[in-house]
């Protein structure tokens, strides 16, 4: 599909994306991911911090696990086996404290928040669209939104596509943004300053068992860990998502500066002395395009932990109040932000502005060259001024990768069910080469990869063999509930869901080649939630209209975005992958999706269905003729 651009008052210009591509708004979740306590706690224990640096602090044991599960008033002295349950909105909401996690959890959850904001005139949490939120679990798990496989597949890189290509690195972008909002920003330093308070009263405890029997307090300090936890893991998410966007965008001004350049050599010789020129606008555009996003994710993708507490007690002066309500520090934050990016704002302006000085003495242009030229002023500056722009950090390996790597894990992978049953054994086995191979290509570019592909595991159940109907996905989910908790289940195998081959799946291969680049149109599986009671009433209430406990799956994103976000890391629910799965032409999950891309959908099914009226046209006036 060529790119589509209009021709506004100041030039061309990308078409965008309207309001009927919007996507539907679901509520933005706690700015702390919930799964990050699970890994805070893996870190703890082993050591390895976000982004595989090894702490030199003592480690939180693994024999003091089960005294997070127990309440305080099982283990520790007084005065902490008399600590109240969490502060509500009119008072503790229980005389006797739960066990650390619990309250840990509440913490993290933001339901102390939420509860405060029910009771007060504060704006309630904002909702975001569903894609952006998936993009902002990946961005904040590590996780690349769009893997280099993705990204050739839908040929990202091609001229054509250059408009989807930018709204996806823009969306990143949105997500830092968003995080630099003073009231997500306030969000992310109070949750943060409250946990730290309360592992430092759980530290505290843990001490005071020891010290009350005439023992030393332990080497280890869950504080202090918890503060290396966070120092790695916001550098690690910032490192990986500039990598990523800088990488990308890099790649597509080189591609059009030198698409640019192209035309630009391509008029006619005068004579020995004097040549024509031709400047494509649409071009240059696309450039400034390009470099008004570098500078963007230069100065956005960046951690911002203002005012949060350290172990050390070292804070932001300003914000160094930390009973101050939440929305005083939240102004006081806003203008720490603004005075940031004014700085940055600042520096590369004049910086460009010196370069633009500099040629104009030097070596004048005529004018229908000073836009070009000043397109080239800006690419240096922001070179000179940022490094990263022409050598971009390097991709480190995603946490879901690093976790196989455990001696311990054998494999891990899905069980995966045929209950597609026409041809051959000669087609079958065909069609399994072909579909192992789609889902591998998935994992092309990912760092470490290699180190457990050997561990990757697809363990297929013929359903003829257990006397499932074909297609009959009920039936397989019924015969999976009833192996997955036997003993002698393959250890490392996801739980949670399967996979299946339906004869639509089959279907969807058919035409499949090795090496194909199809973007969002491949071969898909289906994903079947194993918990899903087709026959429980509760379920229905609670589960979106339509949702039959499954979804379909393209091939290349089985490994990256089901195993990793969904089993690895329970980033994103079944319900969530269904209801973008249900954006898409043909029913299926093909990632997080932008408007551009949504854009394209609608008008290609508007297209489809003015083709469909008019053939139903003419079959009835032949119908009337005959």
């Amino acid at each position: 599909m060529a790119v589509q651009w209009r021709e506004g008052s100041n030039g061309p210009q990308l078409r965008g994306a309207g309001r009927e591509d919007a996507e539907e708004k679901v509520p933005a979740g706690p700015a702390y991911e919930i799964s990050t306590l699970n890994v805070f706690l893996a870190a703890a224990t082993s050591g390895i911090m976000p982004g595989g640096n090894r702490t030199e602090l003592p480690l939180f044991p693994q024999s003091e696990m089960a005294v997070l599960t127990q309440k305080y008033e099982e283990w520790a002295p007084e005065p902490f086996n008399k600590l109240p349950g969490p502060q509500g909105i009119f008072g503790p909401s229980s005389s006797v404290s739960p066990a650390p996690l619990i309250r840990w959890m509440h913490l993290l959850s933001g339901m102390d928040d939420i509860l405060a904001m029910a009771f007060s005139s504060q704006t309630l949490p904002t909702s975001v669209e569903r894609s952006f939120k998936l993009v902002k679990t990946k961005v904040w798990l590590g996780i690349v939104p769009v893997t280099d496989a993705r990204w050739r597949a839908k040929g990202l890189d091609a001229t054509d596509n250059i408009e989807e290509a930018l709204a996806i690195i823009a969306q990143v972008v949105d997500v830092f943004k968003h995080l630099a909002k003073p009231e997500v920003q306030g969000d992310l330093r109070n949750i943060n300053n409250k946990l730290w308070a309360e592992i430092d009263v759980f530290q505290d405890a843990c001490n005071a068992v020891r010290t009350t029997k005439g023992e030393q307090a332990p080497a280890w300090n869950l504080t202090k860990l918890w503060e290396a936890f966070n120092e790695h893991h916001y550098k690690f998410i910032e490192k990986q998502a500039r990598s990523w966007a800088l990488t990308h965008l890099k790649t597509l001004h080189n591609i059009w500066k030198q698409k640019f350049l192209v035309t630009f050599q391509s008029g006619r010789v005068l004579n020995a002395t004097q040549a024509t020129v031709r400047i494509d606008h649409f071009d240059m555009m696309i450039m400034r395009k390009i470099q008004e996003l570098q500078f963007e994710a230069d100065i956005y993708i960046r951690s911002r932990t203002d005012g949060f507490i350290t172990a050390s007690r070292e804070i932001n002066p300003s914000l160094a109040n930390i009973d101050a309500p939440k929305e005083q520090l939240n102004e006081i934050y806003r203008h720490v932000e603004i005075s940031r990016v004014s700085a940055m704002e600042a520096a590369f302006q004049m910086t460009a502005d010196a370069r633009t000085q500099h040629r104009r003495r030097e070596a004048p242009v005529p004018a229908f060259l000073e836009e070009p030229s000043l397109n080239t002023d800006r690419e240096f500056a922001h070179k000179e001024l940022q490094p990263e722009i022409e050598t971009p950090p390097k991709m480190q390996m995603e946490r879901w990768v690093r976790m196989q790597m455990d001696e311990k894990v054998e494999r891990f992978g899905f069980v995966i069910y045929r209950l597609a049953y026409e041809g051959s054994d000669a087609e079958w086995k065909a069609f399994v080469r072909k579909l192992e191979a789609g889902i591998e290509s998935g994992l092309e570019g990912l760092v470490g990869i290699d180190g457990v592909k050997p561990k990757m595991s697809l363990h297929w159940i013929d359903g003829r063999e257990e006397k499932i109907p074909e297609g009959d996905l009920d039936a397989a989910r019924k015969d999976f509930k009833a192996i997955s908790d036997l003993p002698s289940f393959p250890s490392g195998l996801a739980k949670t869901t399967f996979l299946a081959i339906t004869p639509h799946c089959l279907l969807s291969f058919s035409d499949a080649r090795e090496g194909d680049r199809k973007g969002d149109y491949r071969g898909f599986l289906q994903a079947v939630d194993a918990d899903f009671d087709n026959a429980s009433k509760k379920d229905k209430k609670s589960d979106p209209i339509g949702y039959d406990g499954s979804f379909k799956i393209i091939d290349q994103l089985v490994w990256t975005d089901l195993f990793a976000v969904f089993v690895a890391c329970n980033g994103q629910t079944m319900h969530d992958y269904w209801a973008l799965a249900a954006q898409h032409p043909w029913g299926v999950y093909v990632g997080p999706t932008t408007g551009v891309r949504r854009r394209q959908w609608r008008e290609m099914k508007g297209g489809l269905g003015f083709f469909l009226e008019a053939s139903k046209k003419v079959v009835d006036e032949r119908a009337r003729g005959n």
